[in-house]
Formats: C-alpha cells, sequence, structure tokens
C-alpha cells in the first residue's frame, strides 16, 4: 500500500506542477498577448472540455505504446500535463490583473518572460492554488488512466491497488476500507490547507468580456 501510496504522490505532484507551467504559458499567451484570432484559439481550448476522456482512450493508448511509454509513470503525467480548463481558469484571472504593471515593467528593460515569471504568476497565487488542488487531486483519485496504461504491480496508484483487494469471490473488507482511509488523507489535508485559496480563486476568476 506504502508504494502505491508513493507512486499516486510522485505522479499526482509531477502532474501538477507541469499543468500549472504549461497552462499558465498558455494562458498568458492569449490573455495578455494580442495574438490574431486569440479569442477563437481559446473557444477551441474550452470546446475540448466537452470531449469525454473515454473516446480518446484508445488513440492515446496506441501513440504511449509507439513511444515505449505503456507501464511508466509518464504515460498518466505527460498527457495531463495540459488541460483546458487550467487554460481558461487562469485566463480569467490574467484579465484582471492591470496592464499598467507589465507597461511600467516593460518601460524599466523587463522581457516578456520576466514580466510572466516575477508579475504575472506573484499575482496569481490565487488562481494557481486553485488549479494546483484541483489538479492534484483529480491525478490522485483517477482510476481509468492508471488501470488502462500500467501493468506491473509495483507501478500501481492507490485507487487501482485497492481494487485488488475485491474480487469475484472475496472481498478483503479490512484491507479495502483501511485503504480507504489512506486514499483520503492527502486529500483532506489538501483542502484544509488551502480551503481559503479555494475560495478566493474561483471569487476573483469570474468571467469578463
Amino acid at each position: 500500500i506504502f508504494r502505491w501510496m508513493a507512486n499516486s504522490i510522485f505522479i499526482a505532484s509531477a502532474t501538477t506542477l507541469l499543468v500549472l507551467m504549461c497552462d499558465s504559458l498558455a494562458a498568458y499567451g492569449l490573455a495578455r498577448l494580442r495574438l490574431p484570432g486569440g479569442r477563437y484559439i481559446l473557444a477551441l481550448i474550452v470546446a475540448t472540455l466537452m470531449i469525454p476522456g473515454q473516446i480518446i482512450l484508445i488513440p492515446m493508448y496506441l501513440i504511449l505504446n509507439r513511444i515505449g511509454w505503456l507501464d511508466t509513470p509518464w504515460a498518466l503525467i505527460v498527457p495531463a500535463g495540459a488541460g483546458a480548463f487550467g487554460v481558461f481558469l487562469l485566463h480569467q484571472f490574467f484579465l484582471e490583473i492591470p496592464r499598467d504593471l507589465e507597461d511600467a515593467a516593460t518601460i524599466d528593460g523587463c522581457s516578456r518572460l520576466r514580466i510572466y515569471w516575477y508579475i504575472i504568476l506573484p499575482l496569481s497565487k490565487p488562481a494557481l492554488s486553485v488549479l494546483a488542488i484541483f489538479t492534484f487531486l483529480a491525478s490522485w483519485n483517477d482510476f481509468i488512466g492508471p488501470l488502462v496504461f500500467l501493468e506491473s504491480l509495483d507501478k500501481y496508484t492507490l485507487p487501482v491497488g485497492v481494487a485488488l483487494f475485491q474480487t469475484s469471490y472475496l472481498a478483503e473488507y479490512g484491507l479495502v476500507l483501511s485503504a480507504c482511509v489512506i486514499c483520503t488523507i492527502p486529500a483532506l489535508v489538501f483542502f484544509l490547507l488551502f480551503q481559503k485559496h479555494i475560495i478566493k480563486g474561483i471569487s476573483l476568476s469570474g468571467l469578463k468580456e
């Protein structure tokens, strides 16, 4: 169980960091740079939220098999590294940041990358915290991905490992309930530590035309 927990912590943490990096860069480009067709690009990204994950499961399996990532943590980390929800959430938050701050930094000789790193990201901690919590919990509770892409017993995550305690003829209820308690501890700790950031981030990430 503790090996599965270590796998879950590594995969969820790596996925969260990758999502924060990719989504924040994409949202910054769409929100702060005057890209041609940026509004349509954002609409196309948001439209992908309507595509069920089960539809792309088989194509993703074939791609991961071709590049040799099956039965590795990268099969769960890299495909989840960029999500439409995170881009939309951060895009709406970035729109609320005054452009005067960027103009002042540009006058002082600050590059776009330095503006993103030293101005935009520090001011976006509430939205980044919300996205980090949602991403971590989604990766932590993911069952379909590890079940399909992982084969070795020692590489399973906690949700898939707990399912092994139940068979068609026998269910180890003591082990199942104990493992479920272990599964809920990280999620509960995350929520208790960052619940203020969740409320603040959602309230500050409202829609803006």
